[in-house]
């Protein structure tokens, strides 16, 4: 996924609303602004993504670029996270990338960041059979930064609603339940 369309903010925003720990193949990003040491790590280009337990929830922020390394994580992950910005360049990155993912897994969640509600209107039909989830322009990260604490910690609560980073894993969960309780329907 091409750069700055906020991968590493919404890991971010979801590692600390949701308590995980994040690994990322994405040495320049300032993570120690916002997590603490013990809940990242960081694998260098030369170094192989430990192995982690299937039962374990994590967030891989990888960077924009498919090695082997990333493809046996996206073969292996629950749920992809695609972030995109708004514009036709962007619309239509994000559609090589997802078609790029799809070969290693078919879990897309696709986050339209920093859309306006009419350009998110249109997108289901540009990205049909893909969950879209929206998110509006924000000052997520710079509140996380001044309160060090996630947004449903801060006491903001106009700006919480405007921005909650639990809905990609609700809207996720929701999807996958939804899915399960269908297949219990058939048997």
């Amino acid at each position: 996924i091409k750069g700055g369309t906020g991968k590493s903010a919404l890991s971010i925003c979801l590692s600390l609303e949701n308590d995980l720990g994040i690994i990322s193949n994405d040495a320049l990003f300032p993570y120690d602004h916002y997590i603490e040491d013990n809940n990242l790590l960081v694998v260098n280009p030369d170094e192989d993504f430990p192995s982690i337990p299937s039962d374990m929830k994590i967030i891989y922020d990888l960077g924009g670029y498919a090695d082997q390394r990333v493809i046996e994580i996206l073969k292996a992950v629950e749920l992809v996270i695609v972030p995109m910005l708004p514009g036709e360049e962007q619309q239509e990155i994000c559609r090589r990338s997802i078609a790029n993912i799809a070969q290693f897994n078919k879990n897309i969640l696709v986050v339209a960041n920093c859309y306006t509600e009419k350009e998110f209107a249109e997108l289901p039909k540009k990205f049909e059979g893909f969950p879209l989830l929206w998110f509006a322009k924000t000052k997520a990260l710079d509140r996380i930064k001044e309160h060090k604490k996630p947004l449903s910690k801060i006491a903001d609560t106009k700006f919480k609603r405007e921005c909650s980073y639990k809905r990609p894993l609700e809207a996720y969960n929701f999807k996958r339940n939804r899915e399960e309780k269908r297949d219990e329907n058939r048997e």
